[in-house]
């Protein structure tokens, strides 16, 4: 079975170990701090992750996060990865095929006529 097929598999030591480590890569690449710092932060968001996309979600934002930093102290990189994860966990948005996104516009159309039109039935008030 491979490790896409293991449903938990972002929950084992050594998946969570390759986050903390490219985590602490990024924060090495622009001499921010200490090496440790990644697994107090991989911590922080595992333990409020219910879900592979979720915690993804979050390794996500910390990175970019980082690369987005130009310098940094301890205080601050605590306040954002708190502020991070007071948020609600990012969604995933459904992208439409076209015809998908027709059918939806159809709809919408004839929504729009029946309000205009129950619009013009009602009576003006004096």
């Amino acid at each position: 079975m491979s490790k896409a097929n293991v449903p938990d598999s972002w929950k084992t030591e050594k998946f969570r170990k390759s986050v903390v480590d490219k985590i602490n890569e990024e924060l090495q690449k622009y001499n921010l701090k200490r090496s440790d710092h990644g697994n107090h932060i991989e911590e922080a968001f595992f333990s409020k992750t219910y879900t592979k996309t979720q915690y993804l979600g979050y390794v996500a934002k910390i990175l970019i996060s980082i690369r987005n930093m130009v310098c940094i102290q301890d205080a601050w990189l605590e306040n954002q990865v708190k502020e991070i994860l007071s948020r609600p966990p990012p969604k995933l948005r459904k992208i439409l095929t076209p015809e998908e996104m027709a059918k939806h516009n159809m709809e919408l159309m004839r929504l729009r006529t029946k309000i205009e039109e129950n619009f013009k039935l009602r009576p003006k008030k004096s």
